[in-house]
């Protein structure tokens, strides 16, 4: 049930939605980003995403899970 009464915030689901809150969804679910984070959120995503690419491109380097797991610690 989704309130119309305050165009500035709903509640879906008992998550409370903001006007300027970001909402993702894919196929595992939605979140929401409330607009007072979203730059740290999207700084650290952009973070994980390069760091998720040099992995990959080390793996196709054929470096050792060993060398891999050294360089970047658990992922």
């Amino acid at each position: 049930v989704v309130d119309k009464t305050d165009l500035n915030q709903v509640t879906i689901g008992g998550v409370l939605i903001r006007k300027g809150d970001y909402i993702l969804g894919d196929l595992d679910g939605v979140i929401v980003i409330p607009f007072e984070i979203k730059d740290k959120v999207v700084a650290k995503a952009l973070k994980i995403a390069e760091n998720e690419s040099m992995i990959k491109k080390f793996m196709t380097e054929e470096h050792s899970v060993k060398e891999i797991l050294e360089r970047f610690g658990e992922f």
